[in-house]
């Protein structure tokens, strides 16, 4: 953990430091005069059985570190945290839209890689959707069952890409996540039809408000298309006897957009390379900054250490008469 702090003010604590331990020192010497009027001084003192009089070194210290804190509350004081992988719970959201077909078995063997690279202590969750969404596993370190859930997926029909859906159900799936970083990872290489793109910012809505970030991975790769033999039930016919064939169309600007908002990152991929490459980049994240603004939690303790300090004025370190 590491500290980020402004010295904007650095000035004005030094100040107010060397006025504590000069005022502390000036009550002192003028107590120190006072108490020579007691002419019954040293009887007062085997009475209490304790010093009347001493430095009160405690309470100054206390005083300096209240000043310290009153500093930090008032400059752009934040905690640096670093994180390790094992600190996230990941969902996988792939797209079973028909037009996936192509890419399919590149992408899922790509996947189950992914996953032999995680550690132990990361959860996974497995969530599919096409014109609904589906949840295949909740979050489980049984890395086994996520690569047989991946190995049985198939695309399916109707055609859709439901991709609110999909984040909405994800960010379900993580809700029984406790640890601070969770993360969706969004594999499709299809856009959102006008009638299912309503519930996108909905689920964007509930993606930030849960501090759920998204990495998308687009797939615009035709490599395969030329000689991929495409089944009859990604083929429909209409009644004259023409044939339409559920392609891609990538739209990048709204899977762009849904990274932008939720802290996440895009990644376009083109071929098999690609595909590895965006996997080791999150996986590069298991030494991840996260810099959290700690001024609220400085008032809270400052608040403590005053009553602290206030209690100390009423025990053995109140100073007599």
């Amino acid at each position: 953990m590491n500290i980020s702090v402004s010295y904007e003010h650095i000035n004005l604590l030094l100040i107010l430091l060397g006025l504590a331990v000069i005022i502390h020192f000036l009550v002192l010497r003028t107590t120190r005069k006072r108490t020579l009027y007691f002419s019954n001084y040293a009887l007062l003192e085997r009475i209490l059985g304790r010093k009347v009089l001493h430095q009160n070194y405690p309470a100054l210290a206390l005083r300096m570190i209240i000043i310290i804190l009153l500093i930090l509350a008032i400059s752009d004081f934040k905690l640096v945290l670093d994180l390790d992988v094992a600190s996230f719970d990941y969902v996988i959201a792939v797209d079973t839209s028909p037009s996936m077909s192509m890419n399919f078995r590149n992408i899922t063997a790509i996947t189950m890689d992914f996953l032999d690279s995680m550690p132990k202590e990361t959860r996974v969750g497995l969530v599919t959707f096409s014109k609904e969404s589906y949840i295949q596993s909740t979050l489980t370190q049984d890395y086994s069952r996520i690569k047989r859930g991946i190995f049985n997926l198939t695309v399916g029909v109707p055609p859709g890409t439901a991709i609110g859906k999909g984040l909405l159900t994800s960010s379900n799936v993580l809700d029984e996540s406790l640890k601070l970083n969770r993360t969706i990872i969004l594999i499709t290489d299809g856009n959102i039809e006008e009638e299912l793109a309503a519930g996108l910012n909905k689920s964007l809505d509930s993606i930030r408000a849960k501090n759920i970030s998204v990495f998308v991975m687009g797939i615009n790769n035709t490599e395969y298309s030329s000689d991929y033999e495409l089944p009859s039930r990604l083929r429909t016919e209409d009644v004259n006897g023409s044939v339409s064939v559920y392609g891609p169309v990538l739209d990048e600007e709204t899977l762009m957009l849904i990274a932008n908002q939720t802290n996440g990152q895009y990644y376009e991929i083109t071929d098999k390379n690609s595909m590895e490459d965006a996997f080791k980049s999150i996986i590069l994240l298991q030494r991840q900054e996260i810099m959290l603004d700690a001024r609220s939690y400085v008032l809270v303790l400052l608040a403590l250490l005053i009553f602290i300090e206030w209690g100390l004025g009423a025990t053995k370190f109140k100073t007599l008469p």
